[in-house]
């Protein structure tokens, strides 16, 4: 699965009650409203802990070899929230997350993307922000319905939007290790390929994927 950093202009949509707002201007730490007007819920946050989840590279294959000539795609992703964690990195609990509502995100901007081929070891992209940003967004909704599905991909873009951002920022890589191909010659030039779905019951046999990690 491919990670990335996103550093964020954040916006202030905050139709539900439910908001953010800075603890302390010389940390990271923020308070957020888990219940809107109701008393007792607000929390002092550090972190966000999100759980592993999709993302889909539209137009990144093949990827240019020529760094010179990047191929320009858009990445869409979604993700839901595990959990919140103060500044000891601590689970925060007690806040009705899972349990009374959900917390999700959807992004997707347009980056750059270029593949270096090492020989005999494996391929190595790097990926950037495109410096022209046609499709550009993070967003995130608090939600009562609890409807975030990974096997369908859906639910991740209702109930109340809390945050508008924009993506500023996006360095990343992505290696994958060859192996020795199946006809034998000895040199490893071919991308291990696993399972789509490892996690558990495999809900997508005979589904395929690269194996990497960046």
């Amino acid at each position: 699965m491919k990670k990335f950093a996103l550093a964020v202009v954040a916006g202030g949509l905050f139709s539900s009650g439910i908001g953010i707002q800075l603890a302390h201007a010389q940390t990271t730490d923020i308070v957020f409203d888990t219940n809107g007007a109701a008393v007792g819920g607000e929390i002092t946050v550090r972190s966000f802990d999100w759980t592993q989840d999709n993302a889909l590279a539209v137009g990144a294959t093949p990827l240019s070899l020529d760094p010179e000539n990047p191929t320009t795609f858009t990445l869409y992703a979604q993700g839901s929230l595990g959990n919140f964690k103060d500044g000891n990195n601590q689970v925060i609990n007690g806040t009705g997350l899972n349990i009374d509502y959900e917390i999700t995100f959807e992004t997707g901007f347009t980056e750059t993307g270029v593949n270096s081929i090492i020989d005999g070891i494996g391929a190595l992209a790097t990926f950037q922000l495109a410096s022209e940003t046609p499709v550009n967004y993070f967003n995130i909704y608090y939600d009562t319905a609890r409807n975030a599905s990974q096997l369908a991909g859906t639910g991740y873009n209702d109930g109340d939007l809390i945050m508008h951002a924009e993506v500023t920022k996006n360095d990343t890589t992505f290696f994958v290790a060859f192996q020795i191909d199946a006809d034998e010659d000895g040199v490893m030039d071919t991308p291990l390929v696993v399972a789509l779905d490892g996690n558990g019951t495999d809900n997508y046999p005979g589904v395929g994927t690269v194996d990497g990690s960046g």
